[in-house]
């Protein structure tokens, strides 16, 4: 391992800001005493008035997040996840003749806690300042049919599972039949899903509504669980059906900060990171591969060459059908 480099000016040179502690220094024969108090140094935490769009979204915004016990690569996911939501629909990846959305499954895999609930109020109290709080779902659903009619009359957004072991389980349930299939159908699919219809009742109050879909749903999901349960409980069908590779995984390792006391937000940070935003959510149109398409082309021709390798074929096929689009979205 070698040997790490100092940071900053040798402390002996003469530019070294610390050299006045390094090296004895003369005492003055001019003995002043002063009465007068030095003042105390003040911060202006006044948002400039009009501020310029944050050069770095993603990095400021961990910045203003990062006050609580939540590893960072946690906020970086809410983020991304956020930012395909706002354009999702409007912005589309064509690489070649292969056309991509952006809806991203980002799967959080943590020891249990982390402040799960906290990493979502963070993002929405930011986007409730521009008017997209609304952006944000938490729906709970009790059965497959209102599964189907949810996304019906919501097609867009940003979805949120605090605990994918608890979705999961609820999928499971005998009235959530089919509920999984068609979330998971639901994936980079353009095509309007088919309208459900229910037989015709004699009075009009006692007939089922029907679900008829006026666009394809894009869906944007950003889930945590523990790292004990999603190894434990996933199944290889779970897997075969498309379901889990979809996702894209993100396993955090990091430990948790120690913060009795979180700070409150930096006011000043906010207004560039709105401005950001606010320009991203007026995006429309195709996204330019042009200038990264050499460096895709390699990374796609070396993973591909990893996943093949791999000893469960079958399994490898399936996460890397979605990989690929993956890496395109990010």
């Amino acid at each position: 391992m070698s040997t790490p480099t100092p940071i900053g000016p040798n402390p002996g040179s003469s530019d070294n800001p610390f050299a006045q502690w390094d090296t004895p220094q003369k005492k003055s024969t001019n003995k002043v005493k002063s009465t007068a108090t030095p003042p105390k140094p003040t911060i202006d935490l006044t948002p400039d008035p009009s501020p310029t769009p944050s050069a770095d979204l993603i990095a400021d915004y961990v910045a203003y997040a990062d006050r609580f016990e939540i590893p960072q690569v946690m906020h970086e996911a809410v983020m991304i996840t956020g930012i395909a939501a706002l354009v999702n629909g409007k912005v589309r990846i064509k690489n070649g003749g292969q056309i991509v959305t952006l809806d991203l499954w980002m799967l959080l895999i943590s020891r249990s806690g982390s402040g799960r609930n906290t990493l979502l109020k963070t993002f929405r109290e930011l986007l409730e300042q521009i008017g997209l709080g609304s952006l944000i779902h938490r729906e709970s659903w009790g059965s497959g049919s209102f599964v189907e009619q949810y996304f019906s009359d919501n097609p867009s957004g940003f979805f949120f599972w605090p605990e994918m072991s608890q979705i999961m389980r609820q999928l499971s349930q005998s009235h959530f039949a089919g509920a999984r299939a068609f979330i998971t159908d639901l994936y980079d699919e353009t095509q309007i899903p088919n309208s459900k219809h229910y037989r015709e009742r004699k009075k009009k109050e006692d007939e089922t509504p029907a679900i008829e879909f006026e666009h394809a749903p894009r869906t944007n999901f950003l889930a945590t669980t523990s790292e004990a349960w999603f190894f434990s409980s996933t199944r290889k069908d779970d897997v075969a059906g498309g379901f889990i590779p979809r996702w894209c995984p993100e396993v955090v390792l990091e430990d948790s900060k120690t913060i009795p006391t979180p700070d409150e937000a930096d006011p000043r940070l906010i207004p560039p990171l709105l401005e950001k935003l606010k320009a991203i959510a007026k995006l429309e149109g195709e996204m330019d591969m042009s200038q990264v398409r050499e460096l895709h082309d390699e990374w796609y021709t070396a993973t591909k060459r990893r996943f093949n390798s791999q000893a469960d074929k079958y399994v490898a096929d399936a996460f890397w059908g979605r990989h690929r689009a993956h890496m395109l979205k990010l």
